[in-house]
This record gives C-alpha cells, sequence and structure tokens, in this order.
C-alpha cells in the first residue's frame, strides 16, 4: 500500500519582488515520487505569490573505498508579486 507524507523542507524571509532563491534538499529520499510547492505569507495589505520555478536531482558517488552516495533536491523560488514575501516550501512525497 502507499504512503503519503508531507512537511516543510524550510522558511524564508524577505524575498524582493521578482528575485530568486536557490535552495537544496540533502539526503532526499530514493524510492519515493516528490514534489516540491511554496506557500505565502502575505503582510497586512498585500498580495504575496511565490512559485518554484525550478527543480532537479543531482547524485554523485565517491570512487574511494568506502563509497559514499549523496542525493540532493535542488530547487529555486521565485517571488512573482508586487512587494516583498515571507514563504515556506513544502514537499510531498509518494512511497510504495
Amino acid at each position: 500500500m502507499a504512503s503519503v507524507g508531507t512537511w516543510v523542507l524550510g522558511f524564508a524571509r524577505d524575498l524582493p519582488p521578482g528575485q530568486t532563491a536557490h535552495w537544496i534538499w540533502y539526503n532526499a529520499p530514493s524510492g519515493v515520487v516528490w514534489m516540491i510547492f511554496a506557500e505565502a505569507f502575505a503582510n497586512p495589505g498585500t498580495r504575496a505569490k511565490v512559485e518554484v520555478t525550478r527543480v532537479w536531482h543531482e547524485s554523485s558517488m565517491t570512487n574511494t573505498y568506502p563509497t559514499t552516495a549523496t542525493s540532493e533536491v535542488h530547487y529555486v523560488v521565485q517571488n512573482v508579486g508586487s512587494s516583498t514575501v515571507n514563504y515556506q516550501v513544502k514537499v510531498a512525497t509518494i512511497s510504495s
């Protein structure tokens, strides 16, 4: 039976309009389907809008003994609104 989970990867403050932030999720689990999304928090009297514009996975393995493998998920969050924004990044996973 499949298992679904969600959790917060991080929280950031004061991303100016039009700017992006690059983040890395280290030691991401293998064998799961995941989706990364951002949730904006508006200040009083403003509208907050952010989006995850790019996601990619990198893995590597050392060629020395003992071998070490790493798994990183990189993602970029952009403020697509007209005011500075605070936001959190969440991940949803599905595993079998």
